[in-house]
């Protein structure tokens, strides 16, 4: 059976949506868009930020951004995408629904 908090489900990916928008709107921060998923910009990868929030598993999405969290024993996931709109997605999302769910499961 897929994890409690699957992505698959309709309700994780509305939730996601709310999320991601809300998101959006603030620079810097990051917002718990499920339990123990949160999302946030740049500025919010900071290694005392993740600490704090007990963040083990980061998705950089970005093309080229360097994220040096594995050295600080955080597991990483690289999408290398620009910030576009014509940017294709649907390569990675079955990954980083994986990665996600590794990371729920304490993986």
């Amino acid at each position: 059976p897929p994890p409690a908090h699957s992505l698959a489900t309709g309700e994780t990916a509305s939730a996601m949506a709310r999320g991601i928008e809300a998101a959006a709107l603030r620079i810097g921060w990051a917002d718990e868009v499920m339990e123990r998923v949160w999302l946030g910009s740049a500025d919010a990868a900071k290694l005392d930020s993740l600490q704090r929030r007990n963040i083990t598993h980061v998705i950089n999405v970005t093309e080229d951004l360097k994220f040096h969290g594995e050295e600080a024993g955080l597991k990483c996931l690289r999408i290398p995408v620009d910030d576009h709109p014509s940017e294709k997605l649907r390569p990675y999302i079955f990954p980083a629904c994986e990665f996600i769910n590794e990371g729920l499961r304490g993986g």
